[in-house]
């Protein structure tokens, strides 16, 4: 249905174009590998449609993998640090 209104170019160029926006936020976030990868989706996008936006949607899985992964396991370590309160000592 919205393919048909917009047309196969138009969603096309629109993946494209999201891609290179994730390309340009990772290289704002320093994130020079990610950008460089999804900079080379967009270009390979022209020729194989979708490439760019599944690449985008994977590099942001396997971010938010990572961040959740490094919370999860340094939590211990950075209330044992003193960095942050445990809750224990947060009802005190």
């Amino acid at each position: 249905m919205i393919k048909s209104r917009l047309g196969r170019r138009t969603l096309q160029k629109l993946g494209i174009v999201s891609t290179l926006l994730d390309a340009v936020s990772a290289f704002a976030r320093r994130d020079v590998r990610t950008g460089l990868l999804l900079l080379g989706a967009a270009i390979v996008s022209i020729w194989v449609p979708g490439l760019g936006v599944v690449a985008s949607v994977l590099t942001r899985l396997y971010r938010k993998f990572r961040r959740g992964r490094r919370l999860a396991l340094g939590g211990t370590e950075l209330i044992e640090q003193g960095v942050f309160r445990s809750e224990m000592e947060a009802k005190r």
